[in-house]
């Protein structure tokens, strides 16, 4: 007790300049505890950051032809670092609500990871050991080291966010739409050509009759088959869209039954009751189909036969057959009702051949008169005739 106060006068007051010899004998393991201190705390405040914002890690394989390669799908050198583009990482701050101001600091926090399987490790390990050996073999071994490159396909994507001032709940979420929106990006880049997607519904098809709308969506929609089969002959993960749930093979297979059976049903449907949109046109063939079966009847009353009926069939054959042509279906018709016209003045063999040719000049039917000429002969040549 005595030893502690003896720095103490009688007064009770304390003696600054008795005291200061104690002072520095202490000072040096003081300055020590406070430097040790200082640097426990620092120190527990860089374990506290690190535990609480770990680094973000994910595992992304690629597995399309080519990447073994080094190469990108359309065959250009692969760059893992468009996982990190600003089109990427800005995509998906906005769909977070992100600020976008954090982009650098977002994209400065993102690097990659090759990952090499042990197989390729292997290779280097047996090729260097003998290398390092020497003898008869070091020069194959160099050269098979030059010839063993190995380009990875799986990458590990870490995410430092500790510059960003995002929160651990937040830097997760932002981090699972980076390599989402990065699906996005290398399919829509890659993936899913999007000329030919909107090849189908680019095209005015108002600006076509209905029978020619037909024709060219069926012929769109056979480019498109040709390449959603292609797509499906290279799929070698099996993809399927989490969003409708096909693969590109159950496309294919749609769009085959859209080709061969709703398409050719309303292609049918269109020449048989040839609908159309030119209002005056309709009407027209209408009348002049009218007027055909007329002439077909009074003709058959005048010389009845079976050639009437024999002209109804190649009337309805030849509609047919320009419907699959492209042809005008009505003007085919008619021309087929009228081709044996000639035989109403009798049975006169190569005769009503010219007979029609005459009736139907007398009408004004010009086109009809030329196949009531020209139907019996499959060659320009007057033996070769296969009429009776």
């Amino acid at each position: 007790m005595a030893e502690g106060l003896r720095n103490v006068n009688d007064n009770g007051e304390i003696d600054l300049w008795k005291i200061i010899p104690t002072l520095k004998k202490y000072l040096p393991r003081w300055i020590m505890s406070a430097v040790l201190v200082g640097f426990l705390s620092i120190g527990y405040a860089e374990v506290a950051t690190h535990i609480n914002k770990p680094e973000l890690k994910s595992l992304v394989g690629f597995t399309y032809d080519g990447i073994e390669k080094g190469l990108d799908p359309s065959g250009r050198k692969f760059a893992i670092n468009s996982l990190k583009s600003p089109e990427v990482i800005n995509m998906a701050l906005a769909e977070t609500n992100t600020d976008l101001k954090l982009l650098e600091d977002v994209r400065n926090g993102i690097s990659f990871e090759k990952i090499i399987p042990a197989s390729a490790y292997d290779k280097f390990t047996v090729y260097n050991s003998i290398l390092e050996k020497g003898g008869n073999d070091t020069l194959d071994a160099g050269e098979k080291v030059l010839e063993t490159s190995y380009y990875p396909t799986q990458f590990t994507v870490c995410f430092d966010y500790s510059k960003t001032g995002l929160s651990g709940k937040e830097a997760v979420n932002l981090f699972n739409t980076i390599l989402e929106k990065y699906d996005d990006y290398f399919y829509k880049k890659y993936g899913y050509n999007e000329l030919m997607g909107n090849a189908v519904s680019a095209i005015s098809y108002e600006d076509y009759d209905y029978p020619e709308a037909v024709d060219v969506f069926s012929n769109s929609l056979g480019i498109l088959r040709n390449y959603v089969r292609q797509l499906s002959s290279e799929d070698n993960t099996l993809f399927r869209s989490t969003e409708t749930g096909y693969t590109f093979n159950d496309l294919y297979s749609t769009i085959n039954t859209l080709s061969s059976v709703d398409l050719a049903s309303i292609s049918s449907y269109i020449d048989k009751n040839n609908v159309t949109k030119n209002k005056e046109k309709a009407i027209t063939y209408t009348e002049y189909r009218i007027e055909a079966l007329k002439l077909l009847k009074e003709a058959g009353e005048r010389n009845p036969g079976p050639w009437t009926d024999h002209s109804l069939t190649v009337a309805h054959c030849a509609e047919k057959i320009a419907g699959y042509a492209g042809m005008e279906t009505e003007k085919a018709y008619v021309l087929g009702l009228l081709h044996d016209i000639g035989r109403r003045f009798g049975k006169r063999h190569l005769g009503h051949v010219s007979d029609g040719y005459s009736y139907m000049m007398s009408l004004g039917y010009e086109d009809c008169a030329r196949i009531c000429l020209t139907h019996s002969f499959n060659e320009k040549d007057l033996d070769a005739y296969v009429g009776n």
